[in-house]
């Protein structure tokens, strides 16, 4: 049900904006990358793969509103609990969100933005110890901030690559944090 909210929350505010935005055009990324769990996370989950992409309208020349969906898969982690039994323990995470980007300056050579993401994290994971094994899986609201560099790679500036570090937060019942590390490619229609 949550992701039913969260996608018509997005196809809603990205249609509100489509007269404003029919002057700047329609956006598309997509983009590969690495995760690193920090603070607490990172004590049972350890560096992974992320893959995403977003659709979004622009708002003149500097603003972007989008929406993003990704696959955030964490690396298995070993570690012995309070009474020195091994677990081991493997995550994902499924970030649905709404985004606003503001682009600095102009795009030549490059373009610097900062970014600003909410929406709900699906998490889910196994988990493997003596006499214990499982799945376990959660919907929590989060929020994403991050700040990149766009190079247009075409003379019309409509394809650009981009360079962006961002900064998870999730709340659930303990508060996960991880950073991102992405490379993608821009289009803009």
């Amino acid at each position: 049900m949550k992701r039913i909210a969260v996608i018509a929350i997005a196809v809603l505010l990205l249609s509100f904006f489509s007269a404003e935005a029919s002057a700047g055009g329609f956006w598309f990324g997509a983009y590969g990358g690495s995760v690193i769990p920090v603070g607490g996370f990172g004590d049972y989950s350890a560096i992974g793969l992320s893959v995403g992409a977003g659709l979004g309208l622009w708002l003149g020349d500097r603003w972007l509103i989008s929406a993003y969906g990704a696959y955030d898969g964490f690396g298995r982690v070993d570690f012995y609990d309070e009474t020195y039994r091994k677990f081991s323990i493997k995550g994902t995470a499924i970030p649905v969100q709404l985004g606003l980007s503001y682009y600095f300056g102009e795009p030549e050579p490059l373009q610097f933005y900062l970014t600003a993401r909410a929406g709900v994290y699906f998490w889910g994971g196994d988990y493997a110890g003596e006499n214990l094994s499982g799945y376990f899986n959660s919907q929590d609201p989060g929020v994403a901030g991050g700040l990149g560099i766009a190079i247009p790679v075409t003379e019309e500036r409509r394809t650009s690559l981009y360079l962006e570090l961002d900064y998870n937060a999730v709340f659930g019942e303990d508060t996960q944090s991880f950073l991102g590390i992405l490379v993608g490619l821009n289009f803009t229609r």
